[in-house]
């Protein structure tokens, strides 16, 4: 993860910090950073850049905050941990400094932005009411009013509001039961862009509650959606990369190739526009 002059990237234990303001890299020990709280059994962690600038570090059900000095240092802040016996697998922050937690089955898990002094948070649970019960959360992002909003396989996305703190179902399809949603994006006008394995590309209006599907890309496996500050938006797929402008709403092919651009291609928006 990256605030666009720092960099953060961990391998184990191991976490890398890579500043390009002036182009140092350091490695540190993030078990050596976490002291006590450290974990005992080997761990690997996955770097979450919050909001309000805090790096937090996720190792299953737990959670660790850090303050990030000016140089990408971290130091350790807090420890917040879900008492759940399913598996966790995503993490978002609010706008508020609240951390949530998502993973198998339907319950969310909240904890809010530690007074000072305390390292300890036990996560507090919020059931999802859905007839659906085997269910995953699958992709999580949080949008630029500070709401966040988790993908789920079968239900569509669950939006937890920063005012009343309870998730809302947002469905995308009528065969929501066969979806897994691959990637999320949201544009320069709140629209939230969602990708899914096999249903293609939906676009959703929280203004006006609605939900569009992109009928052109039926049926297509979207691997990523990334939108620039221009108001297009880019999504790639198996085959090819395209660019959407809001203004003519119409589609342009970028690449196409014999075999096409395979599940290791990605899409990134760097912090100049590019």
């Amino acid at each position: 993860v990256s605030n666009g002059t720092i960099a953060w990237k961990c391998s184990g234990r191991q976490l890398m910090i890579y500043n390009t303001k002036n182009s140092t890299e350091l490695t540190i020990d993030i078990n050596e950073v976490l002291g006590s709280y450290a974990p005992t059994a080997n761990a690997s962690y996955s770097p979450i850049l919050a909001p309000d600038g805090r790096l937090f570090l996720r190792r299953g059900n737990t959670l660790y905050s850090f303050t990030v000095d000016s140089e990408g240092v971290p130091t350790f802040q807090c420890r917040y941990r879900a008492e759940s016996n399913s598996p966790i697998s995503y993490a978002a922050v609010d706008g508020d400094g609240t951390v949530w937690l998502a993973g198998v089955g339907l319950t969310l898990y909240y904890g809010m932005r530690p007074e000072q002094g305390v390292r300890d948070i036990t996560m507090q649970p919020i059931t999802i009411s859905s007839d659906f019960s085997q269910v995953y959360a699958s992709q999580a992002t949080t949008l630029s009013n500070g709401d966040v909003v988790f993908g789920f396989t079968d239900i569509g996305l669950v939006r937890v509001s920063t005012r009343t703190m309870r998730p809302e179902i947002i469905s995308l399809s009528a065969v929501d039961k066969q979806m897994y949603i691959m990637t999320m994006e949201e544009d320069t006008e709140g629209n939230i862009w969602v990708g899914t394995t096999d249903l293609g590309l939906f676009v959703h209006n929280p203004s006006t509650g609605t939900t569009e599907k992109v009928e052109q890309f039926i049926n297509h496996r979207i691997l990523t959606i990334i939108c620039d500050r221009k108001g297009s938006i880019y999504r790639l797929d198996d085959d090819a990369i395209y660019r959407y402008m809001s203004d003519t709403r119409t589609y342009e092919q970028l690449t196409l190739g014999d075999s096409g651009v395979g599940n290791s291609t990605s899409l990134v928006l760097m912090p100049d526009g590019r």
